[in-house]
């Protein structure tokens, strides 16, 4: 007979982030996770640091969970929200801990801080224990879209952003105009410095936008794997002409597809305007936990309905 091993859940935090680091390189060694990705995702990224529960035994962290502080915008008022990532349990230690015991923890943690909803984009096998035994609601299962790189004349130009301080970023581009009708999770100049041009890996491509040498606004490219084209976010004036940013942004891309999320209902009409030949690519699932009682009952409608959203790659960790 196997012998119990005693498994403390517990809070985690800074202090954690070295053994939580050697914890995610043992279970998953394709992704790179080192402590400058682990302090920008904990500590920088969020609206405030992380809510961490850790499972350790033997003074070794066996399961973990994390919730970055986030904000939604709807119908013009912010709320609290968090995103759910890292969602891990040893495969040796399965018997002795349950991945809902560690996101319960972290769920309450939530709720002390005042958050009125949760959401995460979990993989194929996790959705089954979020939807089933967590209870969370499906606001969405989509297939991504992959179309072949096309390239055609474009009003807009696209400068890289190579080295530039946060505060002369936002000082460029705190006059767009931005859309905000739509649900969405609240992206200021700031977070979008830190979330892509100050990301410890360097993964992306930004550029600022130019019509008629106006600066209207900037975007976020992403080549994977060497040859497939991500738009992977965009904050432009809300009259700019998406189909001008779509291709515009394959013609920057030395690639020979790309992949997409339609991102909300303006960008997915460019995509039909401009006859692009998609076809069904991965699955994301898009899910969200009600925390707040009021909050659930006065917006669970709106919330589930996944048109009215503004879901930018971006919005998923995974990119």
């Amino acid at each position: 007979m196997e012998q119990s091993k005693q498994v403390v859940i517990r809070q985690g935090g800074v202090d954690d982030s070295t053994r939580i680091l050697e914890f995610f390189n043992r279970e998953y060694p394709q992704y790179r996770r080192d402590s400058e990705f682990w302090h920008w995702i904990n500590v920088t990224l969020g609206d405030s640091t992380s809510l961490i529960t850790i499972a350790e035994c033997d003074d070794k962290v066996v399961g973990h969970y994390c919730i970055i502080p986030q904000t939604l915008q709807l119908d013009g008022v912010d709320y609290s929200v968090g995103m759910g990532v890292h969602a891990i349990v040893d495969m040796e230690y399965r018997k002795f801990v349950s991945i809902v015991d560690i996101t319960n923890h972290t769920r309450k943690l939530a709720s002390d801080y005042g958050m009125v909803m949760l959401y995460g984009f979990p993989n194929q096998n996790y959705h089954i224990i979020q939807e089933k035994i967590e209870r969370w609601d499906v606001v969405s299962r989509f297939d991504a879209l992959e179309f072949d790189k096309s390239e055609s004349n474009s009003k807009l130009e696209f400068k890289p952003i190579r080295s530039i301080s946060e505060s002369k970023f936002i000082s460029l581009i705190s006059n767009i105009s931005v859309d905000t009708s739509m649900v969405s999770i609240k992206a200021t100049p700031s977070y979008y410095y830190k979330r892509y041009i100050n990301h410890p890996h360097s993964i992306y491509q930004s550029y600022f936008i130019y019509e008629d040498s106006v600066l209207c606004g900037f975007v976020v490219l992403k080549i994977y794997e060497g040859s497939i084209g991500h738009i992977i976010d965009y904050y432009v004036n809300s009259d700019i002409d998406i189909t001008e940013l779509i291709t515009t942004s394959m013609n920057m891309l030395n690639v020979d597809k790309m992949i997409q999320w339609d991102t909300n209902s303006k960008f997915k009409k460019a995509m039909i305007d401009l006859g692009l030949d998609t076809r069904p690519s991965f699955k994301t699932n898009f899910l969200v936990k009600f925390i707040d009682k009021n909050f659930e009952n006065n917006n669970k409608i709106c919330i589930l309905d996944v048109t009215n959203w503004n879901l930018p790659m971006g919005t998923s960790d995974a990119f």
